[in-house]
């Protein structure tokens, strides 16, 4: 179990760059007030700037723990998110606040892009283990956050809040300093050339739909909770399901692609997750929009993050398949990250708004239907074994000629 310690660190990091995140959500009226803002500037930190953040860093952030340093990429997350957070507790204002959250979320796309190198350079044999340990830990981060900061809030005010997550940051990293130290500086293999293969294309088509699925509903849960006539109550059901989703996609992500990895059954895996993304992906949508069963919303939530984000984790394990080396595995990652952030920019935006006019509810819950059905589809053509040095399709057990690290 060596490579589970040699996960914590990264692990860890993901959790407290996810708490720093999404530990901003409950918080949202207390940083209005503080900050004199409106309610849409703070929801641009809470969105905007992550989401932008990884769409212009993510492919500099894969190119950098290729070229330059994979620990020393990491490490920097580490710290600009330290120094992000720290700047949130004693920023006077908003525009203050707004600088110091884009530092802090420079760290997503540093700490998350190069995700492949990591899990591959840790053990090649543990790819999905790792991957989705790592994966669990941001989003169990996201789920404590949002589930946690409202009890702190109440102990030691917004400043005391902003401040937990800052300490959680800096003990990350610590930990990454000190833990980390079996992480590669850098290889002895630096091109890039060749990195982008067609067929990870399909892969790209999980994390251009999944994410940004997950963080439609999030969003206009609230709203559509208020049109069933639910009143306060709806900001409370509202925030509780988005915080399921993301504990299932923790306990999913952290479980299922070991589990799946360990029977070597990865095809099995792929399909029956996005089948299963696929019913639950229904089931929320229908009732959310005309139920207000709250038991059967809540679990649809928790289902469709367990499901649908434990095949994410696998697909985005599985474009390190297409690439021979740890180098050159961290930046198709990356790739595919950048592609899904896009996601998340246009899908919520486009078909979120359709769940609130009844009139177009059925449409929308149409075309998240095709949508997921073309994922199921897709999961059957889905690389399972690894490619070799020579660009050929060799089985997935079978030890392919890597690029050594250098400490």
């Amino acid at each position: 179990m060596s490579w589970i310690v040699k996960s914590l660190p990264y692990a860890i990091l993901l959790f407290t760059i996810g708490f720093g995140w999404f530990g901003l959500a409950p918080l949202v009226p207390y940083l209005m007030h503080a900050l004199s803002a409106t309610e849409a500037e703070v929801l641009i930190i809470l969105s905007s700037a992550y989401g932008g953040a990884f769409i212009v860093v993510g492919l500099i952030s894969g190119w950098l723990s290729a070229k330059v340093s994979l620990k020393g990429t990491i490490i920097l997350a580490a710290v600009l998110s330290f120094i992000g957070l720290v700047i949130r507790v004693v920023s006077p204002d908003y525009i203050i606040f707004l600088v110091a959250s884009v530092i802090a979320a420079l760290a997503y796309p540093l700490a998350m892009a190069p995700i492949g190198a990591v899990a591959v350079s840790i053990d090649k044999t543990k790819t999905q283990s790792i991957t989705g340990m790592s994966l669990g830990g941001f989003f169990l981060g996201m789920a404590g956050g949002s589930l946690l900061n409202p009890l702190i809030y109440e102990s030691v005010a917004l400043r005391g809040t902003l401040a937990v997550t800052a300490i959680l940051s800096l003990l990350a990293l610590i930990y990454i300093i000190v833990g980390g130290k079996d992480y590669p500086s850098k290889y002895q293999q630096r091109s890039l050339r060749g990195v982008f293969k067609m067929g990870m294309v399909n892969n790209w088509y999980s994390g251009f739909i999944v994410p940004a699925t997950t963080v439609m509903f999030g969003g206009i849960a609230t709203g559509i909770l208020l049109l069933h006539k639910l009143g306060a109550m709806a900001a409370v059901y509202g925030g509780l399901f988005g915080s399921l989703a993301f504990i299932g996609s923790a306990l999913g992500t952290i479980i299922l692609p070991a589990v799946f990895e360990k029977a070597n059954k990865e095809k099995v895996g792929y399909i029956s997750m996005s089948f299963l993304a696929f019913v639950f992906v229904l089931v929320m949508a229908y009732s959310l929009s005309y139920t207000v069963d709250i038991a059967l919303i809540a679990a649809a939530f928790f289902f469709f993050g367990l499901f649908a984000d434990t095949l994410w984790s696998m697909e985005l394990e599985g474009v390190t398949k297409y690439v021979e080396d740890p180098a050159k595995a961290g930046f198709a990652t990356s790739l595919m990250q950048v592609a899904g952030n896009f996601g998340v920019f246009i899908i919520p935006a486009l078909l979120g708004p359709l769940f609130s006019v009844p009139s177009s509810v059925s449409i929308a819950i149409g075309v998240v239907a095709v949508l997921f059905f073309i994922l199921f589809v897709a999961s059957f053509f889905l690389r399972t074994d690894k490619v070799s040095p020579s660009g050929q399709q060799k089985p997935a057990d079978s030890k392919p000629k890597a690029a050594k690290p250098s400490k």
